[in-house]
């Protein structure tokens, strides 16, 4: 438990031991990861999330698990459902896409962390450098996947409330961009095919969900 201190690691979990029995001795490798170990193990019963808000269904299927959560709220509703044998990771990652959530992941102080999506080259900066922070980092690896880059982007539903309100959200990049259509002088698609319920729900994880800047 490296949760105490000045600066908290978070709670961590031995998962795997590689042991060298050596006639000077036995040495060991071990290996170390967070909770989400814990929580990414295939579900015992199904879980249905249909017509339910994503919150109450992220909650539903961490229930029983010793796991903190810290969740912002949401207004969307869920369209999926998930056997046995689903895995429980697959499946937060899932209501959480579809709940224009980031990722889910475990903080230093233990918690399992649900935050809306926001654009980072917009969001105030909370941390000052000039505070006291140190950064650490390693050599800094520049890529490019300009040839394949999509420049179109678009978002399907087979789960709509009705059949006669298409649930469809269409995204295309800057023609400023390198990519772009206009630049390219044809279209690169990718189309995400999700379980959503309605329109906007489409919109929102365009606009500024995960999948624009996966």
């Amino acid at each position: 438990d490296t949760t105490h201190g000045d600066w908290p690691l978070g709670r961590y979990m031995w998962v795997d031991e590689s042991r060298a029995v050596r006639t000077g001795g036995n040495l060991g490798s071990e290996t170390l990861t967070d909770e989400m170990f814990l929580v990414d193990q295939q579900i015992l019963t199904g879980i249905s999330a249909v017509g339910r808000s994503i919150p109450d269904a992220i909650l539903t299927t961490i229930a029983g698990l010793p796991v903190k959560v810290r969740m912002e709220p949401c207004q969307f509703v869920s369209a999926e459902a998930w056997g046995i044998g689903a895995g429980r990771g697959g499946i937060l990652e899932s209501l959480a896409q579809s709940g224009d959530y980031w990722s889910p992941w475990f903080d230093n102080t233990g918690f399992l962390r649900f935050r809306r999506t926001f654009d980072p080259a917009s969001a105030p900066v909370d941390i000052d450098l000039d505070a006291g922070y140190r950064v650490i980092r390693d050599s800094i690896v520049s890529s490019d996947d300009i040839l394949t880059a999509p420049n179109t982007i678009i978002v399907i539903s087979n789960a709509p409330r009705s059949p006669s309100d298409p649930c469809v959200g269409v995204a295309t990049v800057p023609p400023s961009a390198p990519n772009s259509v206009a630049n390219r002088g044809f279209a690169i698609p990718r189309v995400y095919d999700l379980q959503l319920s309605d329109p906007q729900q489409a919109a929102k994880l365009l606009i500024d969900s995960t999948i624009l800047k996966k």
